[in-house]
């Protein structure tokens, strides 16, 4: 029985063994099997191996050479078969274990694997948190930034208000001061007329020493009458009294027409001039309230 065949009883698949067989060489089931074993993930595993040119399952050196084996040289190759020839308990314990083996490598694998997994989770894992600080602290001195940002803008908006608030204070300031010199040269100008009508009437005053005085009375009729500029209103009072014609004996109040004035009875002892009825004056005589 063949190396290849004693691989295949042992459970490998046939064309696994054979390409172990073909790589191992004379070196013996054993060295076969442990290669099988340890290619056993491999990728390529069940894939035809395509030997050199020449090459001659379980023999070396017969690559690139039309040579004949010597009869010498094939007994030395088909010597480790004879050794490798296994009782069927030997191959079921040797199946045992090379599946064993196959299952431990297998496990180790899973664990491996699961090994690499669980690392590659906590580096990603780990990569997430530092990206999520990173993420938090561009947000943070955004956020810093966005704050800066609005305080200085309610500070220069608080210093905008005030410049206004001080322009309208000095605006009204000017404008009450504008209204104070107006005022106050107004009251100068209507003191200084004043002072001019009171001039001209106290000039008036002492220039006209008689008063004509016209008298209408409540009937329509009118008397005039001349009248020294001192005398008191209580002498045209009474003037009145003794030369009316309108059949009235009532009494009565006497008062101007432009500007319109009732003399009182403290006024009818004032004179003429100081009353400005002189030169001239028209006097009312109405019913009294």
């Amino acid at each position: 029985m063949s190396g290849v065949d004693t691989l295949v009883e042992m459970g490998f698949l046939r064309n696994r063994a054979e390409k172990a067989w073909t790589i191992i060489g004379d070196r013996g089931v054993q060295a076969a099997m442990e290669w099988l074993l340890e290619h056993n993930e491999d990728a390529d595993i069940d894939e035809p191996y395509q030997p050199p040119k020449g090459h001659v399952l379980g023999k070396e050196g017969a690559a690139g050479t039309d040579e004949q084996i010597p009869e010498a040289s094939t007994e030395k190759v088909e010597q480790p078969l004879e050794k490798t020839i296994l009782s069927p308990e030997e191959k079921e314990e040797q199946a045992r274990k090379i599946q064993e083996k196959i299952h431990r490598i297998r496990e180790e694998k899973e664990a491996q694997e699961k090994k690499d997994k669980i690392e590659m989770e906590k580096m990603r894992r780990k990569d997430g948190q530092d990206l999520s600080k990173i993420k938090s602290e561009l947000q943070w001195k955004e956020a810093q930034k966005q704050a800066e940002i609005r305080k200085r803008e309610k500070r220069e908006d608080m210093l905008a208000r005030q410049r206004v608030k001080e322009q309208i204070a000095r605006d009204r300031a000017e404008k009450k001061a504008q209204q104070e010199k107006e005022k106050s040269v107004k009251v100068e100008q209507e003191a200084s007329i004043d002072r001019k009508a009171t001039s001209t009437q106290s000039a008036s005053k002492t220039e006209h020493t008689h008063a004509r005085i016209q008298i209408r009375l409540p009937n329509g009729s009118q008397m005039v009458q001349k009248f020294s500029a001192q005398e008191q209103l209580s002498a045209v009072r009474l003037f009145i009294d003794l030369n009316r014609k309108d059949g009235s004996n009532e009494p009565f109040n006497l008062m101007t027409a432009f500007p319109k004035k009732v003399f009182t009875e403290e006024e009818h002892q004032m004179t003429l001039q100081m009353l400005d009825l002189t030169p001239s004056a028209v006097l009312i005589v109405t019913k009294p309230l």
